[in-house]
């Protein structure tokens, strides 16, 4: 169908507007370019620039922070494992290092390695690919493809390099108060740990120096000093040669082995076998008490026989004393003796080598008459001198079949002699023994035929044989002496072993209490688990500190920002922080003193005239209506004004007026307060006015005075509605930092601060008819979220009604003033006045 043709006059009318709508998209376009345009691109930016920010937020928070404190949180367990309990290097002892001088160490350079290595890990992973795309590294790419890439490639790398920077600062603070903490712990407990060695060294030289647990070799070839001995390790058989306590050990240590040995004689170390360090031959395991009995002859003069007789006898002789031996030293002749009064004692019997009593440079190279208890010398009464010229054919035949010694015993004695005179007094022999051996052949010749038992008579024997000489030098050194003739051949015998025990200074005398036995060395224990895990109590210690710095900081911070510690905890702090986050300015407010007080007219409203339907009260918050002058009479007038007036009863500070207001210009308003005098005095403002509506506005007129009442003048209009007051608020400054509460006893103060402040009560503003006086001294200072009390005395006189009181507390901090104001509603009662709160913070 042919479409029909329209109007003329709908055809002109499309014509004539056809034009005019093409100017008008134009203009629509022109509209889109200029103002469209910019703003769609702004929020395209800021969408660009926000939302990676926010998206780099949320994963360096939540992904990569976690991710390093759980490395950080690893590798300390990792390393606080010690690593393997190596054998120490710094000495030849075979022990494993102990735990604090093996793991600490080690710690901190490890974790700054480890946190060099996964910052480096992170900052190589976050930047790399970012990099690239701002490089162009790849094919080639159209020119807008590259430009794109190089934008998000300089975007990513400056929020990820700034979020990293941020992360590293972040852990950095997070982690250095965990790794101060664990320096201070280990440093705390090395040096504990250094102290109780040095102490417990101490002890176990007083201890071996006072119950005489230095020993001596006793075999004769050696007889030195053992101040010390190796002790043998019963699972590795490893020589420890200062097994004592140290820096290995207080008192225990850990073989190489794994078996954890006594280093104290408090905890056992004589229950160990003990080699010489001179001889590396065994000794006595409990050298406790050592006796030393030096056994000194002419080569060839019996003494071997002797040691070995008076050993036995010795033997026997303790035993029937109902005591005991043991714990003797194969080899040499040494043995314990326990069940004798005086305690357990080790007696050693040194028998130097022959020849070593020959000459005099080889008598002074023996070391056990230095340190010897007692001194048995022992005379080969054949081989004097005087016998042999007294002998004839026939002894000399009798006494063939006896060795006899080479030299002349006497001189050999004297000799000895000599050396112990020269000895320092401490150091001397403190007992000598002359024993007479071979007198079984002696007394079968003419020269030994008269010899006797007894002391007296082998002195005298010996005199007579012409050894006086001798006989002089022993009596001449001064220490008690015995003579004893002994034939260790002979059966029966003399009483051998209890002249070992007098030289020895043992009592020969049963002890009264039970029997001790002697001490036996138990099973060793071995390590219950592997070397590297038995780390002990230390590793926890350290640990335990390391985690509680971790959180240490966060947890300070939390319990700072809820004022949840006492204000003097961790020497003051909280008080210093609270003092820092909020000061003493930002607990200033303003509160409405003219809204709605419930059961209270206060305060009280006037005004010069008011519209019917209105009030002067009408504006206050909390009320419904409004103050309108419209029909004031002189409102045309020339100089006309009205005025609306609240009156507080007392002085209160007014910082600020908040209006609003119709039918006037704000620039136009006063504000006047009374005088000394009474006269009403305007008051310089500044004005901030905002337009709500057309005829509707706002105005904050800042006052800052103090009276007891405002007055609020409006000049006069001829507008038929005159000026209408829509709201009125009057606000006061007051201090959060302290709650005031009036009381019958006075005024409580209560402090919301974390911290103590120091305060200035000034005397209450009264209405008339009223007195206040002090009760008491006034509180100078308020503690930490404490109440004190202000002690006030209000009386009344006789024509006193009910009025408002002010009280005000001055604050003073840091070179800053604030004051507390409460005001309340006093009411004479029977019972005393009654102050009821108006305006009080908390009241």
């Amino acid at each position: 169908m042919r479409r029909p043709e329209l109007p003329a006059r709908v055809r002109e009318t499309a014509a004539r507007l056809r034009p005019k709508a093409q100017k008008a998209r134009e203009w629509i376009e022109t509209v889109l370019k200029v103002l469209v345009m910019p703003v769609v691109l702004f929020w395209f930016c800021l969408a660009m620039l926000v939302f990676p920010a926010v998206g780099f937020a949320f994963y360096y928070v939540c992904g990569v922070l976690p991710r390093l404190i759980w490395r950080h949180v690893r590798s300390v367990w990792k390393l606080s494992e010690g690593g393997s309990p190596e054998v120490a290097v710094a000495s030849d002892e075979p022990v494993r290092v102990p735990y604090l001088h093996r793991a600490g160490p080690r710690v901190f350079p490890a974790l700054w390695q480890d946190a060099r290595e996964a910052y480096a890990k992170e900052a190589a992973s976050a930047l790399t690919r970012d990099y690239e795309l701002f490089t162009s590294i790849g094919r080639p790419r159209r020119r807008i493809e590259v430009f794109g890439d190089r934008c998000i490639g300089l975007i990513g790398c400056a929020y990820r390099g700034c979020w990293l920077l941020a992360i590293v600062l972040a852990t950095a603070v997070l982690f250095l108060p965990a790794l101060l903490l664990h320096l201070l712990v280990w440093t705390v407990l090395t040096d504990c740990f250094r102290l109780f060695c040095a102490l417990c060294r101490t002890v176990d030289r007083a201890a071996r120096g006072l119950t005489g647990a230095a020993g001596v070799c006793p075999h004769a070839d050696c007889g030195r000093v053992v101040a010390l001995p190796v002790r043998i390790c019963p699972g590795c058989r490893a020589r420890h040669r200062r097994l004592e306590p140290g820096r290995d050990g207080a008192l225990h240590r850990v073989c190489r082995c794994g078996i954890r040995l006594p280093a104290a004689i408090m905890s056992g170390a004589r229950r160990l076998d003990a080699r010489c360090p001179h001889c590396s031959r065994p000794v006595l395991r409990d050298g406790h008490r050592t006796r030393v009995i030096l056994v000194a002859g002419a080569p060839g003069s019996g003494r071997s026989v002797l040691v070995r007789s008076g050993l036995a006898q010795l033997i026997r002789r303790v035993r029937s004393l109902r005591g005991s031996v043991g714990g003797g030293v194969r080899g040499a002749a040494a043995t314990g003796l326990f069940g004798l009064r005086g305690g357990r004692r080790s007696l050693v019997l040194l028998d130097p080598p022959g020849p070593a009593f020959a000459e005099q440079s080889q008598l002074d190279a023996v070391d056990g008459l230095h340190h010897a208890h007692g001194l048995v010398l022992v005379i080969d009464g054949p081989a004097l001198t005087a016998v042999r010229r007294a002998s004839t054919d026939e002894d000399r035949e009798r006494i063939l079949s006896v060795p006899q010694a080479a030299q002349e015993p006497g001189e050999t004695a004297e000799r000895v002699l000599r050396n112990v005179a020269a000895l320092p007094a401490g150091r001397r022999p403190r007992r000598i023994a002359v024993v007479l051996t071979k007198t079984a052949a002696l007394r079968r010749t003419s020269a030994g035929a008269g010899l006797a038992d007894g002391d007296d008579a082998v002195r005298q024997w010996l005199v007579a044989a012409g050894a006086g000489n001798l006989v002089r030098l022993v009596e001449a050194s001064a220490v008690p002496t015995r003579f004893l003739a002994d034939d260790a051949g002979a059966d029966g015998g003399t009483d051998l072993g209890g002249l070992l025990l007098w030289t020895a200074g043992v009592p020969a005398t049963p002890r009264r209490l039970r029997f001790v036995p002697p001490l036996r060395l138990p099973r060793p224990v071995r390590m219950r688990r592997p070397a590297a895990a038995r780390t002990g109590r230390a590793r926890y210690a350290l640990l335990l500190s390391h985690f509680a710095g971790l959180v240490a900081l966060p947890l300070v911070l939390v319990l700072l920002q809820t004022s949840a510690l006492p204000a003097t905890a961790l020497f003051g702090l909280p008080a210093a922080y609270d003092r820092w986050a909020d000061p003493l300015p930002g607990f200033t407010h303003d509160r409405d003193l003219t809204e709605v007080h419930q059961g209270v007219s206060w305060p009280t409203f006037k005004a010069s005239y008011s519209a019917p339907v209105t009030s002067p009260a009408g504006p206050r918050a909390g009320a419904t209506g409004l103050w309108s002058t419209a029909g004031s009479p002189g409102a045309g007038e020339p100089g006309h004004s009205d005025w609306l007036e609240v009156d507080f009863g007392v002085p209160v500070p007014i910082s600020r007026v908040e209006l609003m207001l119709t039918g006037v210009d704000p620039d136009r308003l006063e504000i006047r307060t009374p005088d000394a005098a009474g006269k009403w005095v305007a008051r310089p403002l500044e004005h901030d006015a905002t337009d709500l509506t057309p005829h509707l506005t706002l105005d904050e007129i800042t006052v800052g005075v103090t009276a007891s009442a405002i007055r609020i003048v409006v000049p006069g209009t001829d507008r038929p509605a005159g000026v209408s007051i829509v709201t009125l608020r009057t606000w006061s400054p007051s201090s959060r930092l302290l709650r005031l509460r009036p009381s019958g006893s006075g005024l409580l103060l209560t402090s919301t601060a974390n911290r103590a402040v120091t305060v200035d009560v000034r005397p209450p503003s009264l209405p008339p008819g009223w007195r206040a006086a002090p009760a008491g001294a006034p509180p100078h200072r308020v503690p930490a979220r404490a109440t004190v009390s202000a002690g006030l005395r209000l009386t009344a006189e006789a024509d006193a009604r009910p009025g408002p009181v002010r009280y005000a507390v001055r604050i003073t901090e840091d070179g800053h003033t604030a004051t507390a104001v409460c005001v309340a509603w006093l009411t004479p009662t029977a019972s005393g006045p009654r102050a009821q709160p108006i305006v009080c913070d908390g009241g």
